[in-house]
């Protein structure tokens, strides 16, 4: 039945305030993390599968009745609670298989996006020809492999600096293949996409 707001939901998302609950729960027992608010916010709405005042609804929900409860963490951010993770057990099977299925590869996507954000630097710096792009995978605290290009603007340097969060292990080990002479695993590398 719906009683959910619908804009911005694609055809088979969900339409139910009670399903734009549960998905929520089922993420955060899937996920087995906290999540933020934010990223739970723009992983459901940006795939399509729920609108964005129905997230915001079913959180303020959840974390009321008990089902998640914000971390201590700095930012508003939220986990599962032990009635929450029964509540996915019991129930997750009415949500749409490819819902979730959805979903699931877009909260895995988007933590390891985060990851990559955090564990690897990316520097932008406007010069009078362009912007230097400077990429660095890094190992703990220092870098491993650190590149630098020059663009002609912004919007190429946002672009380099999304490409490279995407995979920087894929920069790393393109990197080393090429100035290894190792042109059959960079061939590889990218057959595999």
């Amino acid at each position: 039945m719906a009683d959910a707001f619908t804009a911005g939901v694609a055809p088979g998302g969900l339409i139910s305030s009670q399903h734009v609950k549960l998905m929520v729960c089922y993420i955060l027992a899937r996920i087995g993390k906290p999540i933020s608010r934010d990223d739970m916010l723009s992983l459901l709405q940006y795939e399509e599968i729920a609108n964005y005042f129905e997230v915001v609804q079913a959180i303020d929900d959840l974390n009321k009745g008990g089902t998640i409860r914000r971390t201590d963490a700095p930012f508003e951010e939220y986990e599962i609670t032990n009635d929450g993770e029964e509540v996915v057990a019991e129930l997750y099977r009415d949500l749409p298989y490819t819902m979730r299925e959805k979903a699931l590869k877009a909260a895995i996507k988007m933590m390891a996006r985060n990851r990559s954000e955090a564990e690897n630097r990316v520097e932008m710096v406007e010069t009078d020809v362009g912007v230097n792009v400077t990429c660095s995978v890094m190992d703990i605290d220092r870098p491993i492999l650190t590149i630098t290009l020059l663009v002609p603007d912004m919007e190429q340097a946002n672009l380099v600096k999304e490409t490279f969060l995407d995979n920087p292990l894929k920069v790393y080990s393109g990197s080393i293949a090429l100035l290894t002479g190792d042109y059959k695993a960079v061939k590889k590398q990218f057959e595999a996409e």
